[in-house]
């Protein structure tokens, strides 16, 4: 058959090839692909409040496969003085023997996460802190000085395996141990050292120096429009460093509630208690009848908080939160600085 011929036919067969033969299907069209994984779909519908506020780690395990990396701003404001549930003055303090007094201290913290979900039952979590602490002293002749501290904290690290899962909710287990990569021996050069460097208080070391174990639950709910959660974690510690010192277990528990204002936008209200007991064993290099902060047995106490907090999810799966509050009630084993006042902020990023 020549070529001319079929072209011919061809161009004859057209039209019915762009009607379609009614005894067969019309071929559907072409499906273009997908810009985004079907991972990244569900990131993309994740309501604001599906993670908690942003002062809480590990309240929320990730889906199979999926990724989350994050970034936490953190400071706490320390002021004035407490013994017990009573304010005291510097002067009840140097009344009481000492020859220093603490004044404030601002602690801050830069934490780096990346949470990946392993399994549809257990996800993994990492937390890498940044510490700073710059704290303020007086003496009895109403001289003040500063010093401060800064370096890695302990690194953190964490399982978080689902007991139940109930929607993007549902009860999971916070298995945890810190590394003692945090210094425990920092040491600056006081007003009262003579030019020797001495070893800083107990409040401006950088990390316990032990391997701690991190048990934990966490309960999270979601309704239309509403969720609310709680969590419980322990840091309990078996041994002391090798300064001869260990720090105190502490038991943190957390309840929040948040509600959408709009698809993308949530707000929270959210209550924190922590108690820590004091220290065990003691460092030789610091003499607790200096000042409290060098003393073991004032480092304990309970403190309930009190935080407001917002969520805001943003297209490509980041959210941007921020939470600030403050104590309601405060029983500390001093004379110990009091909290004033915790700011917090950070950004998530899932895939």
């Amino acid at each position: 058959m020549s070529r001319t011929r079929i072209l011919l036919l061809l161009t004859a067969a057209a039209p019915a090839l762009a009607q379609g033969d009614p005894e067969r299907p019309t071929p559907s069209a072409p499906v273009p692909p997908l810009t985004l994984g079907a991972r990244q779909i569900e990131v993309e519908a994740e309501r604001p409040d599906l993670h908690g506020p942003i002062g809480v780690i590990g309240e929320h395990p990730m889906y199979d496969g999926a990724w989350q990396f994050s970034y936490r701003y953190e400071r706490e404001d320390f002021g004035g003085l407490l013994d017990g549930k009573s304010g005291v003055s510097k002067k009840d303090v140097f009344d009481q023997g000492f020859s220093r007094a603490p004044g404030s201290l601002t602690r801050e913290k830069h934490l780096l996460t990346a949470l990946y979900g392993y399994s549809e039952q257990l996800s993994l979590l990492v937390t890498i802190p940044w510490v700073s602490n710059d704290m303020r002293f007086e003496n009895p002749g109403g001289g003040t000085f500063s010093a401060r501290t800064i370096g890695m904290g302990d690194v953190l690290l964490q399982g978080l395996y689902r007991l139940r899962e109930k929607g993007d909710g549902g009860l999971h287990l916070n298995v945890g141990v810190s590394l003692p990569t945090g210094s425990h021996d920092e040491k600056d050069t006081l007003p009262s050292s003579g030019g020797n460097t001495v070893k800083l208080p107990y409040p401006m070391q950088l990390g316990s120096g032990t391997v701690d174990v991190h048990p934990g639950l966490t309960w999270v709910h979601l309704d239309e429009g509403t969720s609310w959660g709680t969590q419980l974690i322990q840091t309990l510690r078996y041994t002391e460093n090798s300064d001869g010192y260990g720090l105190g277990n502490e038991t943190r528990a957390t309840a929040w509630v948040a509600r959408q204002f709009r698809p993308d936008l949530s707000g929270s209200l959210r209550v924190a208690w922590e108690h820590l007991d004091d220290y065990t064993g003691f460092d030789d290099e610091l003499d607790a009848s200096i000042g409290p902060s060098l003393d073991p047995d004032a480092q304990g106490g309970d403190r309930l908080h009190f935080f407001l907090g917002v969520n805001y999810t943003h297209p490509g799966g980041h959210r941007f939160a921020g939470e600030f509050g403050g104590p309601i009630f405060q029983d500390l084993n001093g004379p110990q600085l009091e909290t004033d006042i915790i700011y917090r902020v950070g950004w998530q990023f899932s895939f």
